[in-house]
């Protein structure tokens, strides 16, 4: 119902699919996700923690990046203009805040730069993958300051309509750029 297609053998062929591949942020998901829990390294201030990412991802249009800016704004966090901005594809960004490095992203991609997290800060961030959180890195000037813990609610359809597909005989693969835990979950 509603569905035209203009190729019969495009029919054809969707006979012989055995195998759904499906994105997760906006599909799966509700594709709005927010910032649930700031997590500080120390005696980090979480406002200024959330500024500096908020500075970083300002000119971003990624729903990650725009969840952390909306919530520095709820926050009344200070936000600072950033310059020589650069991205790293599948690990994060990076940009100058007032005469500091500020980094932004994938703890791997921290990792690359030698910032690691204290055990404690690690855990954290597992629990909160765990609990299907996106989990968002913070660092300035090669110290880690925390991590941005962000929700993005599974739509009320998704379950119904893999199991659907799974009624045909199709197997129903999510792809994504979270972590393994947060995927799971």
């Amino acid at each position: 119902d509603g569905v035209l297609v203009k190729d019969a053998q495009a029919l054809e062929t969707l006979e012989k699919v055995d195998t759904v591949v499906v994105d997760k942020t906006g599909t799966l998901t509700e594709g709005k996700p927010r910032v649930v829990d700031v997590v500080v390294e120390g005696d980090t201030d979480p406002a200024e923690l959330l500024g500096l990412a908020a500075a970083v991802e300002g000119s971003s249009e990624h729903p990650l990046a725009r969840a952390i800016v909306n919530a520095a704004k709820e926050l009344g966090a200070s936000v600072k203009s950033a310059e020589n901005f650069q991205s790293t594809t599948g690990g994060g960004v990076s940009a100058q805040v007032e005469e500091r490095t500020v980094r932004v992203g994938k703890l791997a991609f921290l990792a690359e730069q030698g910032i690691t997290p204290s055990d404690q800060l690690k855990a954290d961030a597992e629990s909160a993958q765990s609990e299907g959180r996106t989990t968002v890195f913070v660092a300035s000037n090669d110290r880690l300051l925390g991590f941005i813990s962000i929700a993005d609610p599974i739509k009320t359809s998704s379950t119904e309509t893999i199991r659907r597909l799974h009624e045909r005989g199709l197997r129903v693969v999510m792809l994504t750029g979270d972590s393994e835990s947060t995927a799971q979950s």
